[in-house]
C-alpha cells in the first residue's frame, strides 16, 4: 500500500507498482470523494494506516509482567559485565527491552533525554555521553515515539498523547496522531533516509566498524537495507564474527533473504552457532564464543 501511496503522490517512481496502479484505477476514480486527493492515493494511504495501527493495537495491548521478560536474563548478564561496553541493535517496534532494563536497574542510554513534563525528546548526542556502558538503538522506531510540537518524544506507554505538555508547561499539539515506528517491508529501505531512523543507521554502522564481534538473536534476516550493511561488515576484515543464537539455524538460513542465505562461507566460517532458543541462552556460554 505504501508503494501505491508514495508513487501516486510522485514521492517515488516504481514502475513495478505502476501497471498494478494503472490496471485498479479505472475501477477507483469513479467512486465518490470530496478529499483533493485523488481516491486511490487516499485508499492507499489509509490502507497503510490500518496495517500500522494494527501493529501498533497489537503491541501495545498485549500485557507484561516483569517475569514474562526473564528470556532476557542472557543479555542482562551482558549489559553487568563490567568488561565490556554493550551496543543494543533491535529492530523491535515494542518496549519489552526497556522494561526488563528498568525492572533489573539495568542503566542504559536510548538517545531520549530526561522527562520534560512526561516527555522525553530524542537528543542522538546523548549516545556519545558517558552516561552509561549500555545503549540502546531502535533502528526501526518504538511504540512510544511521537512526532510533537518540539520534536520527537517518548510518552510513556498509557500517558495522553493528545495532551502533552512542551518543555514550558504549555499543551502541546501533535505533529502526527501515530507513533513513529516502519512498518510494511520495502518501504523500510527508503525511510532509513529520514530522522530520526538516518542518526540511527548512522550510529549502526559507526558500532559495525568499531567491532570485530557481532551477536545475533531474535532476527531473521528479512530486511534487505539491514542484510547489505551486515555482509559489507563481516566481509570487510577477516576478524569479523557473527555468533548466532538460534534454535534451528537450517531453517533459519532457508527462511532467510537471498543475499544471507546463498553465502555457504557466512554460515561456516564466518559464524558461531549456539543452537539454544533465547530463554535458555546464557552470557558465559556467548562470550566464550566472542
Amino acid at each position: 500500500m505504501s508503494q501505491i501511496r508514495d508513487s501516486e503522490l510522485g514521492e517515488y517512481d516504481n514502475p513495478a507498482a505502476q501497471s498494478f496502479i494503472d490496471k485498479i484505477k479505472a475501477n477507483i476514480e469513479p467512486l465518490p470523494s470530496t478529499h483533493q486527493l485523488s481516491k486511490l492515493s487516499k485508499l492507499a494511504s489509509e490502507a497503510a494506516n490500518y496495517i500500522h495501527d494494527v501493529v501498533w493495537a497489537l503491541l501495545v495491548n498485549t500485557p507484561n509482567t516483569p517475569n514474562t521478560l526473564d528470556y532476557f536474563s542472557f543479555m542482562g548478564d551482558a549489559c553487568k559485565d563490567q568488561e565490556l561496553g554493550i551496543d543494543v541493535f533491535t529492530l523491535n517496534h515494542d518496549t519489552l527491552l526497556e522494561q526488563y532494563f528498568n525492572n533489573h536497574k539495568i542503566k542504559f542510554t536510548d538517545g531520549f533525554d530526561s522527562p520534560v513534563n512526561d516527555v522525553r525528546y530524542w537528543k542522538p548526542e546523548l549516545f556519545d555521553g558517558e552516561i552509561s556502558n549500555v545503549r540502546l538503538f531502535k533502528l526501526h522506531g518504538s511504540v512510544d515515539w511521537f512526532r510533537l510540537e518540539e520534536g520527537l518524544g517518548i510518552i510513556p506507554l498509557g500517558g495522553d498523547r493528545w495532551y502533552s505538555k512542551n518543555r514550558n508547561g504549555e499543551m502541546q499539539y501533535l505533529r502526527s496522531e501515530r507513533p513513529e515506528f516502519l512498518a510494511g517491508s520495502f518501504n523500510k529501505i527508503l525511510q532509513y533516509v529520514e530522522p530520526p531512523y538516518d542518526d540511527l543507521l548512522c550510529w549502526f554502522l559507526k558500532g559495525l566498524r568499531e567491532t570485530s564481534r557481532l551477536v545475533i538473536c531474535g532476527y531473521s534476516f528479512g530486511d534487505k537495507g539491514i542484510n547489505t550493511r551486515l555482509l559489507d561488515w563481516v566481509y570487510s576484515a577477516a576478524e569479523n564474527k557473527i555468533v548466532l543464537i538460534h534454535p534451528e539455524p537450517v531453517k533459519l538460513r532457508e527462511s532467510a533473504r537471498g543475499a544471507i542465505a546463498n553465502k555457504d562461507d557466512l554460515w561456516g566460517k564466518k559464524m558461531s552457532l549456539i543452537k539454544s532458543y533465547i530463554q535458555n541462552a546464557n552470557w558465559p556460554e556467548i562470550k566464550a564464543s566472542l
